[in-house]
């Protein structure tokens, strides 16, 4: 015969151990399903995206490619835009297909489904990160409305509205050579953009060589201004508006003027 208190020890052991086995099954079921999205991933890229995309080596000249290298996919690509385009609901980025020397036209890329997708969209980011794109590279938090028109300024004044097609005033203008930029702020990653727009030969050979003679002020403008194309929502900077601005001093003024300008424009600004 169990007395009452044996009995009540006994459930409770029965409980607790229970509750350890069902822990245990279902943090493992959570890390069999991780494994498995990997493994689904992984099976895609390999047996499926690799037949025109490469993975590992060094970069090549694209009259040598199928389709863009992805080794640095993982940095090269907002997670949202890229999932849509997974899934089939981006349109074609290049007019002529990628090889615009055969000008074969857009093609439509392939489409899977919402879950592979994301189970690509992770293992981009955890298996193809480049070392040489910084984290926080470039800012737009101070970026403004008159510097994008010194970047649209470059752009147009120079080769990029020759090969890519980009919305200005409106219009979509520019050539179909290479990638349409016209939704590249939803598209690109801001710090890949930026390491691209140092040398982009480390990433396409016998691309952009104008970006990879920019100043440094001069990437900011350019690429602040491809960065923002497709943000609807973007604000731009207004200086008068900041804290340091209300804080101004003139009589702080008057001591850096006298320091670095008068040497050139005179005591009193009259250039003598």
């Amino acid at each position: 015969m169990v007395r009452q208190g044996s009995l009540t020890q006994f459930a409770r052991r029965i409980i607790v151990g229970a509750a350890v086995v069902i822990v245990g099954t279902a943090g493992g079921f959570s890390t069999a399903l991780l494994a498995g999205d990997e493994q689904r991933a992984e099976r895609v890229i390999k047996g499926t995206c690799a037949d025109c995309h490469k993975f590992v080596g060094e970069p090549e000249s694209r009259f040598s490619l199928k389709a863009p290298d992805l080794m640095w996919a993982g940095n090269k690509y907002e997670r949202d835009w890229l999932i849509r385009w997974l899934t089939g609901k981006e349109e074609p980025l290049y007019v002529k297909g990628y090889r615009w020397d055969l000008a074969q036209g857009p093609t439509k890329h392939m489409a899977v489904s919402e879950e592979d997708a994301d189970a690509i969209a992770d293992y981009f980011e955890k298996q193809y990160k480049d070392p040489r794109v910084k984290t926080d590279a470039m800012n737009l938090s101070t970026f403004t409305a008159e510097e994008a028109e010194f970047g649209r300024q470059i752009y147009m004044e120079h080769a990029c509205v020759g090969c890519h097609l980009i919305r200005d005033n409106g219009k979509i203008v520019g050539g179909p050579q290479s990638v349409s930029l016209v939704e590249a702020g939803r598209r690109y990653n801001l710090d890949w953009l930026y390491r691209f727009g140092v040398n982009p030969q480390d990433f396409t050979p016998h691309s952009g060589e104008f970006l990879a003679d920019a100043s440094h002020l001069g990437l900011r403008y350019i690429i602040g201004y491809v960065a923002i194309q497709g943000l609807d929502d973007f604000r731009f900077y207004e200086p008068w508006t900041s804290g340091e601005f209300h804080r101004a001093s003139v009589d702080r003024g008057a001591v850096l003027y006298k320091q670095y300008c008068s040497q050139c424009h005179g005591a009193t600004g009259m250039g003598d």
